[in-house]
Order: structure tokens, then C-alpha cells, then sequence
């Protein structure tokens, strides 16, 4: 985060970000640790010697930021073999995979975000054939919100 001193006439600086990190420059950047409530103290010294100080709370909301391929190929090249979801995860709870043929029947469905379809039925004893398939990603979020995907992915072999 950048953060902006709008004092007047300071020559002094010291900012305080949470526990962990300070800087002595006007318009600091600070990268905090971790999300939630911190408080960002700035002390400021006037050229006659003056001091003043501002504190906030700011709260640091954490990232969940997604991708979600459209096709993966499970050929055994070591290229798009399998389908999951990819990116910043940290925090996701109660995480649903289920993906279904253009008939409505299930053919894969997992609880664990680490798992990825590699293209077979449920029963691991047959291949899925080339075409589209439907998902849905459903997931709660680190702040308790709610959140769903839905979306088409073509399997090409």
C-alpha cells in the first residue's frame, strides 16, 4: 500500500504500520504481513519543532483472485492434463467442485481444492469422451462470503 503525507511544512517522519514495520520518508510504501484491522500511526515534526500525530485503522481485506480455464487436453503430454481451479486461494473454506455432461449426470465432483478432474467418470474405470462439460465452483470466502462459479469447459482428446 502507498501511504501519503498531507501535512504542512513537516521536515520530520515517522510512520508506524502495525506491529511489525516503520519508514521515515513523507509517502511510504508498506506491504503488511497479513489481512485484517492494522493501525498506521504517522508522527510528523514541524520545522519549529512542533509535533503531531494522526492514527488509523484500516482493515486488510484478503485476496481471492481466481482462474478458471476454459478446456484442458488429458492427453499425458504434461500440458493442460488436468482441470482445477488456479490462483490465490489462501483462506477459501468449504470449496465444492462438481462437473456435469450436457445429460445432467455427475461425472466428478471433489470437496478438496488441491484435488483436479483428470478427465475420467466418477468410477476412475472410464474415460470421459471429448465434448463440453458444465461447472460449478462454490466456495467460502476468507470474510465469510459466498462464492460461486459456473461456466462451460471443453475436454479435448
Amino acid at each position: 500500500m502507498r501511504f501519503i503525507d498531507a501535512s504542512l511544512f513537516a521536515n520530520a517522519y515517522e510512520w508506524q504500520f502495525g506491529q511489525t514495520g516503520t519508514a521515515f520518508n513523507p509517502n511510504p510504501t508498506y506491504t503488511f504481513q497479513d489481512t485484517g484491522l492494522q493501525i498506521v500511526r504517522l508522527k510528523v515534526t514541524h520545522v519549529s519543532g512542533c509535533v503531531d500525530t494522526l492514527s488509523k485503522i484500516i482493515d486488510v481485506v484478503p485476496i481471492v483472485q481466481i482462474y478458471i480455464a476454459n478446456a484442458f487436453s488429458p492427453n499425458g503430454d504434461g500440458a493442460n492434463d488436468t482441470f482445477k481451479m488456479e490462483g490465490l486461494t489462501t483462506g477459501i473454506e468449504n470449496f465444492s467442485l462438481t462437473i456435469w455432461n450436457r445429460w445432467g449426470e455427475l461425472v466428478y465432483s471433489t470437496k478438496n481444492l488441491d484435488e483436479s478432474w483428470d478427465g475420467n467418470y466418477l468410477s476412475k474405470n472410464k474415460s470421459a469422451p471429448e465434448g463440453i462439460y458444465t461447472y460449478l465452483i462454490q466456495f467460502k470466502a476468507p470474510r465469510g462470503r459466498v462464492v460461486k462459479y459456473a461456466g462451460d469447459l471443453q475436454l479435448i482428446r
